[in-house]
């Protein structure tokens, strides 16, 4: 489980994901699950593609790689088919861990965001299907209720205040569903490429973004 969101802003693209990972340990009839903190977002060594990965991790992130391998630069024209063709491939051969999502921001030849995950298409379960977005999409835990912020105000505004509405999502996604959510990574697409927003940035967002959680609380109840 993870919670991510991209969105399409006037001058770039704001991808922003949780950070904790659980891994289930099991021992005979014992089964222990323990978490860590890190990365759910490839990018490319030429800082051109990024790709946040949810549900299945590894069929996830063996498909993010396989797309940042092998789409050419001229397969990023139209990467709906090779991205779909990548997809099922890994699809066919995960068995049981065939649930996947990608959120893909490329850069080339233009700024733009798609989704890559896996659906059942008229019928026929385990399709992998990627479409254009256009403004906003999630990845994850698209059920948490935290999704409210996105519904009820995204608008295309630049990515410096797309990115304190990333941030408050993601935040409160943990509050919601702490035992498979945690911590906060961005990354930035713009004119000047993809970037990850360095860590002093990052906790810098997420505590603003607890202070308004606070802030709005003590508008319907008053200070404690």
């Amino acid at each position: 489980m993870t919670m991510q969101v991209a969105m399409v802003g006037m001058d770039g693209i704001v991808l922003a994901s949780d950070t904790k990972w659980q891994s289930t340990l099991t021992r005979g009839n014992l089964r222990s699950r323990h978490t860590s903190g890190s990365s759910k977002i490839a990018i490319s060594d030429e800082l051109s593609v990024a790709i946040a990965c949810a549900q299945n991790m590894e069929t996830a992130y063996a498909i993010a790689d396989a797309v940042i391998a092998e789409l050419s630069g001229s397969d990023w024209d139209f990467p709906i088919n090779p991205m779909e063709q990548i997809g099922q491939r890994f699809l066919d051969a995960s068995g049981e861990r065939n649930s996947f999502q990608c959120l893909v921001v490329t850069a080339r030849p233009s700024l733009r965001l798609f989704q890559l995950e896996s659906a059942c298409v008229n019928g026929v379960p385990n399709k992998a299907m990627c479409h254009e977005i256009k403004n906003k999409a999630i990845n994850g835990d698209n059920a948490n209720a935290a999704v409210f912020w996105a519904e009820r105000y995204y608008k295309m505004k630049s990515v410096q205040a797309l990115m304190r509405l990333a941030a408050q999502l993601i935040v409160d996604s943990a509050k919601l569903n702490s035992g498979f959510i945690g911590g906060l990574e961005i990354v930035i697409c713009d004119g000047g490429g993809i970037r990850r927003l360095p860590d002093d940035l990052t906790t810098a967002l997420e505590l603003e973004a607890e202070k308004r959680g606070k802030a709005i609380e003590e508008l319907f109840f008053g200070r404690p």
